[in-house]
């Protein structure tokens, strides 16, 4: 392990440091940030202080780099966006895109439905549309820099777009209209059966744990 001194402390770069202890460089940053390791950064490269790291680990009996419930289980070949992760990856690219498509076509469609007395209605789903897209795109975001807080906020996502359909779904009925309340109704049973596959994934799944660490 290459160490070099700097202000009589003994550094190693994340990188190596990581290497050495079969993790990743990026979890290494992570626990420097958290306070579980000490180190710094220094001309953009990230450096762990040996010394100090050990005096952390003992204070707090913990012998392992990573500090986390799973470490024993953590696998490098996990991180990364890759297996059963590309799926979301499409859909967090195509989804927006969609969205906005379908979103420009709604406005296209507003005033006729409109002049037929359902302007209002349509007003609302363009406002829940609107909202969603905007939503999707944040989560997005967040999956692709691998945030940390990625998985909660998709699955407040799927959650969201379910009680978002129902409660178009009970509007559209009382109203009447029933082209919308069918529409809507092929779109809840999407988003159920989304949830039901995706949300078990992001709460259990180890590649999830590996990758979202920032």
């Amino acid at each position: 392990m290459a160490k070099e001194s700097h202000e009589n402390s003994s550094l190693v770069k994340a990188e190596e440091y990581a290497k050495d202890h079969e993790d990743t460089e990026e979890n290494i940053i992570q626990l420097i940030r958290e306070g579980s390791l000490a180190g710094r950064i220094k001309d953009n490269i990230w450096y762990v202080d040996i010394g100090l790291s050990e005096n952390i680990r003992s204070s707090s009996g913990n012998t392992s780099s990573r500090s986390d419930p799973v470490s024993e289980d953590f696998d490098p070949k996990l991180v990364g966006i890759s297996g059963w992760l590309i799926l979301p990856a499409i859909g967090f690219v195509l989804g927006p895109i969609i969205g906005i498509l379908g979103l420009i076509a709604s406005f296209g469609m507003y005033s006729d439905l409109a002049r037929a007395g359902f302007g209002e209605l349509s007003a609302l789903e363009l406002i829940v549309l609107t909202g969603l897209i905007g939503f999707l795109i944040y989560a997005a975001i967040l999956f692709f820099k691998k945030k940390k807080n990625a998985p909660r906020i998709i699955i407040t996502l799927f959650i969201v777009g379910i009680v978002a359909s129902v409660i178009l779904l009970v509007v559209e009925i009382g109203a009447g209209a029933k082209m919308f309340a069918v529409e809507t109704g092929k779109q809840l049973i999407r988003d159920v059966i989304g949830a039901a596959i995706w949300i078990p994934y992001f709460k259990v799944s180890k590649r999830v744990k590996a990758t979202f660490v920032h």
